[in-house]
């Protein structure tokens, strides 16, 4: 014998498990729920059903687009440890692009700065040319003669492997 209530939600269970299952494994269910509900009281039962339910259909049923435009959005929540919390919930395309925007954002190996740092106090030797943009202007060094060589401690001595003028040491 089983109660109303018990018969209630085996039959309220079967109905939304018809769709996720073969008629083999309802027939399976109905009859652990109907050896449950002779031996366990309603409230065990409905514990049961809703256990068969989450194993069969995991995900749940898919959302509506009325339901997902209500939840969906970002979400500013209070800052934990110094840092700022934000809540995303966002469909698969949205979240996408913006995992794509926020990886690319905060990642600085990737980022270099939008203008390039200011260089340290150079100072550049008379003769060089520098262009309008205050930068060294390349151009090609030729080898320092035997009579240009100031002294034989100089990087610039015979048997050196620098024999560039001096200045060409200020290229970047």
């Amino acid at each position: 014998m089983v109660s109303s209530r018990a018969g209630t939600i085996i039959s309220a269970t079967l109905d939304r498990l018809k769709h996720h299952t073969t008629a083999e494994n309802l027939d399976r269910i109905e009859h652990d729920l109907t050896h449950t509900a002779a031996t366990a009281d309603p409230d065990f039962l409905a514990r049961v059903a809703r256990r068969w339910a989450d194993t069969l259909d995991a995900d749940g049923t898919e959302p509506t687009e009325e339901a997902l435009r209500h939840t969906q959005g970002a979400f500013i929540r209070k800052p934990r440890h110094g840092l700022h919390h934000l809540e995303i919930f966002a469909t698969t395309d949205q979240y996408e692009h913006l995992a794509t925007v926020m990886n690319a954002a905060t990642n600085p190996a990737r980022n270099p700065p939008a203008t390039p740092p200011a260089p340290p106090h150079e100072v550049v030797p008379a003769g060089v040319p520098v262009t309008k943009a205050g930068r060294v202007r390349l151009q090609r060094c030729r080898p320092v003669l035997p009579s240009e060589r100031s002294s034989p401690r100089s990087p610039h001595a015979p048997g050196s492997t620098m024999s560039l003028r001096p200045a060409a040491r200020w290229f970047r």
